[in-house]
């Protein structure tokens, strides 16, 4: 009868450990995955220690950890829905490979023991999960030795802990908690220093989510990133910057029973590289290259290519005063209109590129030197020449070219200035005190020219060719300016027209004035005359045409040039009319204004 009692006994108490929490194995399972700890062992380690050996912390967690385990034999277990245990913390000590847990009893609770369950699966679907119970304690250190060795860095544990109690040989547990925990490595880093900017680069943690790079000294953050290297700019050049990186480690958790007053579903580990220190250095920009000078009325157009990576220019001119270089402007821009020079002195300009940058300031060398001489030009808008002239009968005014009703008369002898002498059938005109009328064809006596000996600059010429949108059959165009007495050749295209040359010449009188319009080249001469002949003739309508000065018997009969002294032609010096002969295509486009 004893024989069959003591049978009974081993086959009930097999079937209630049969019946334990769900996440139990079974005993050949947990012989070999689980650890038990006896209650006869102790870590001996001070709350000071284990606060300095704490590199990774999640939750906040400083408390020493301790662990007295007592061996409990297989017994009834039960699952409640009641909550015995709250705040799950837990601290990864990534210097001795440490997780240290700790949670608090509820209120009027008092657990017996609980179970922590290790799993590698954010499923918890292993076959295999570390089990490791803990009796009377509210702490657990998991280390390689009470882990079977299967703690290990990078590798993130989700991490169950269920509290029981135990009454009449009876286990109750309550509801779980659960975290995720990760022991991280130390990011190792590499910095290179630029021109008021770092890069830095790391080995990929295994596990981390993030990386954090800190300003060393005060602990700032400055960026953040899930890439392992990273650029940051705007930094101050000639400073040493002390930075780290910390690998983060962040984990939700998307149903707990944490009643903490911070973040309760987020576990957060991280990980300190070594301080860094990068010094960034300006970089000078590029010598000033492509300077050009345009001369300008009493003034000089200054030009030049941009320089890489610098921000300003300093503009130097050199004062033959003082017989130093002075810098006359600071500028952003590539252009630069230096005014108020003297007539006939020569003035050099050389250009330098200056960076600023992360509070330093960095100059190139200088360029290669320029030089204009002060001259007086012309301002305001190009016209052609005006003439003087005197009316030789009564001459009716109109306030336009098609009116038909007159608002007044000129008499006979009035002094006008002719503006333009061909607006449909009427002449504009110009009264002594400026303004301006429309009078009858034929009705005046032309007595003088109003041109000037001074010019156009390069870019006013520029301007009002490819602004008029003139075009030409070949890659070249002329403009006979009557009013400053200059032949302009051009070369390019329609809309982007370049001044190539200009020469002196000698158009019209006032009473054999040149034709105005817009013409073609369409012939050539070298010789055109009789006794009396012009050299190196090209023609543009009819017979006018560029020539040169007068010649009889081989001799210039009529030198001047640089005024009014033709019958309609355009006289030129013999070698410039030359050029033109030679060089300029028939079709070329002559504008005649």
């Amino acid at each position: 009868m004893i024989k069959y009692k003591r049978i009974i006994a081993v086959i009930m108490s097999c079937i209630l450990f049969w019946n334990c929490s769900s996440y139990l194995v079974n005993a050949q399972e947990i012989e070999a995955e689980s650890v038990e700890i006896s209650d006869t062992e102790t870590v001996e380690e001070t709350t000071e220690e284990a606060t300095e050996n704490a590199v990774g912390t999640g939750m906040g967690l400083q408390k020493k950890p301790q662990i007295g385990i007592s061996n409990v034999s297989a017994a009834n277990i039960v699952e409640t829905q009641e909550k015995y245990i709250r705040n799950l913390l837990i601290e990864a000590d990534t210097v001795k490979n440490e997780l240290k847990l700790s949670w608090e009893n509820e209120e009027t609770v008092v657990c017996d023991g609980a179970e922590v369950v290790l799993y590698t699966k954010e499923d918890k679907s292993d076959k295999t999960p570390v089990i490791v119970k803990v009796d009377g304690e509210n702490e657990l250190i998991l280390n390689k030795e009470n882990t079977n060795d299967r703690l290990q860095t990078g590798t993130v544990y989700y991490i169950d802990v269920k509290a029981y109690k135990v009454a009449e040989n009876t286990r109750y547990y309550g509801k779980t908690l659960s975290a995720a925990a990760v022991l991280l490595d130390t990011p190792v880093v590499s910095a290179t220093a630029e021109d008021a900017q770092y890069s830095l680069s790391w080995n990929k943690v295994a596990g981390a989510t993030s990386y954090v790079i800190c300003n060393a000294d005060t602990g700032k953050e400055i960026q953040n990133t899930t890439e392992n290297n990273v650029t940051v700019t705007e930094v101050a050049n000639d400073v040493a910057h002390n930075v780290m990186v910390k690998a983060i480690a962040e984990f939700t958790i998307a149903e707990t029973d944490m009643t903490i007053e911070y973040d309760e579903t987020k576990y957060i580990y991280e990980s300190e590289s070594e301080i860094v220190t990068v010094t960034p250095q300006i970089v000078t920009p590029a010598v000033v290259t492509g300077v050009k000078i345009a001369p300008y009325h009493l003034g000089a157009i200054l030009s030049w290519d941009a320089s890489e990576l610098a921000t300003s220019y300093d503009v130097r001119r050199y004062d033959s005063t003082s017989n130093k270089w002075t810098i006359v402007k600071e500028t952003t821009d590539t252009t630069y209109t230096d005014t108020g020079l003297v007539e006939g002195r020569i003035y050099y300009y050389k250009i330098v590129a200056v960076r600023t940058s992360g509070g330093v300031t960095a100059k190139s060398g200088v360029s290669s030197e320029v030089a204009v001489k002060g001259k007086k030009y012309l301002t305001g808008a190009v016209h052609p020449m005006y003439y003087g002239a005197s009316c030789k009968i009564t001459c009716p005014m109109y306030t336009t070219s098609t009116a038909t009703k007159s608002v007044g008369k000129l008499q006979k002898g009035t002094k006008v200035t002719v503006i333009s002498t061909s607006v449909g059938n009427r002449t504009l005109i110009e009264l002594s005190n400026g303004n301006r009328y429309y009078i009858s064809k034929g009705r005046l006596n032309y007595t003088s020219c109003k041109y000037t000996t001074m010019d156009y600059t390069t870019q006013v010429k520029e301007d009002f060719i490819n602004d008029k949108g003139y075009w030409s059959k070949t890659g070249y165009l002329i403009w006979i300016s009557s009013y400053t007495q200059k032949v302009n050749v051009f070369t390019g295209s329609q809309g982007n027209w370049k001044l190539h040359k200009t020469y002196k010449c000698a158009t019209g009188k006032a009473t054999t004035r040149t034709i105005r319009g817009t013409f073609r080249v369409h012939g050539k001469a070298s010789r055109y005359g009789g006794t009396t002949y012009e050299k190196w003739v090209t023609f543009f309508y009819d017979v006018n045409s560029f020539h040169s000065r007068l010649y009889r018997n081989g001799k210039i009969v009529d030198a001047r040039i640089g005024q009014p002294a033709s019958n309609g032609c355009i006289r030129m010096y013999t070698d410039e009319c030359y050029w033109i002969y030679q060089n300029i295509p028939l079709e070329t486009c002559v504008v005649s204004y």
